[in-house]
């Protein structure tokens, strides 16, 4: 301390410029709040980041980033509601979404998923995937979700009481307001414990129990996701669409608009809906794909792309008992051709 006190005043100053950013952070939070807690997209864009291991590969600056603000996403995440605004439907529960490739559709379903879980109490989402290790990885979507909040944020949102993230299981993840977030494998009886708020089919075209699964979920009673890559089978079948209907509805540039002929919506995303990818970047990565027709499938969303061979695995894989002669006393009748 000098003899001026000019260090004490100095003490005195610092103190109270933070307790003047203490009290002007508290007002900012109490401002944000309610649109934090009900508009998961502007949650995601400002208050979270992703993990991106290629981003160095992807031209980012590092491998945690928010959520960009490509059109695209006000559409998708606008469809996971109720109440869609943008995209208008008198359905209220089902929600179908055939994208194409890398454009963070799986990031966003569980980012509502966690917002979903971490804005209302008591409430249980359950995250179904292609089996119980892709559940468990969508898990870690969350938890990667959760840890990249400021912790300001996580404040508002506490975890179960005395849980850290490293605490819980690899299937699950729960907050202090009794609400919970559940991955479970592929199958009919993995859905029917469940009656979740929400339930998430992601790669659903892939899963060999979709069909059912599907239905036990409806029964279920709450909203459920149908996110995808296209495939033949059950998938498409529900839509009514072998391929994108490029001549459907398109309220922003690369998502289009259809609903099935039982009425459900579906919305489409293709790649053109990310600002980067051009028909020159189209023509260059799919130069580099050395089955041209499962580029054409995956990216261009066309179940027909890649020939009939994921048809006739899905009819084997069902019906395999009345296909597959498993009787080594069997022959041909003699009078057959």
């Amino acid at each position: 301390m000098s003899k001026t006190g000019l260090s004490v005043s100095t003490d005195n100053d610092r103190a109270l410029f933070q307790q003047a950013r203490t009290l002007e952070l508290r007002r900012a939070v109490e401002d944000l709040l309610p649109r934090v807690k009900t508009d998961a997209l502007f949650w995601a864009r400002n208050f979270t980041k992703t993990f991106d291991q290629l981003w160095m590969l992807n031209g980012l600056s590092g491998a945690n980033n928010p959520f960009p603000d490509h059109e695209y996403l006000d559409y998708l995440f606008d469809f996971f509601t109720p109440y869609p605004q943008l995209v208008k439907t008198d359905e209220t529960r089902v929600r179908i979404i055939p994208k194409s490739r890398r454009l963070l559709v799986s990031w966003a379903v569980v980012a509502k998923a966690l917002h979903f879980a971490m804005a209302y109490p008591e409430q249980e989402v359950v995250l179904q995937s292609q089996g119980q290790k892709k559940g468990n990885y969508l898990i870690e979507y969350a938890k990667t979700l959760y840890a990249n909040q400021p912790k300001w944020l996580q404040n508002q949102f506490p975890l179960k009481k005395g849980m850290t993230l490293a605490d819980f299981p690899m299937d699950m993840i729960e907050f202090a307001n009794g609400s919970k977030i559940m991955g479970i494998p592929e199958g009919k009886d993995a859905a029917r414990s469940f009656h979740p708020s929400i339930h998430i089919m992601d790669e659903a075209a892939f899963q060999p129990e979709g069909k059912e699964a599907y239905d036990v979920a409806l029964a279920g009673g709450g909203m459920v996701y149908l996110v995808s890559t296209y495939a033949p089978g059950w998938f498409p079948a529900l839509i009514g669409e072998d391929r994108l209907p490029r001549e459907a509805p398109q309220p922003s540039k690369g998502v289009y608009f259809t609903e099935s002929n039982g009425g459900l919506p579906v919305l489409w995303i293709h790649y053109s809906a990310h600002p980067e990818r051009t028909e020159a970047w189209a023509k260059k990565d799919r130069a580099r794909a050395l089955e041209k027709a499962i580029w054409d499938r995956e990216q261009e969303i066309d179940s027909t792309a890649a020939g009939g061979e994921r048809v006739l695995a899905e009819i084997l894989q069902q019906r395999y008992d009345e296909i597959v002669i498993s009787d080594p006393d069997w022959r041909p009748h003699t009078d057959w051709s």
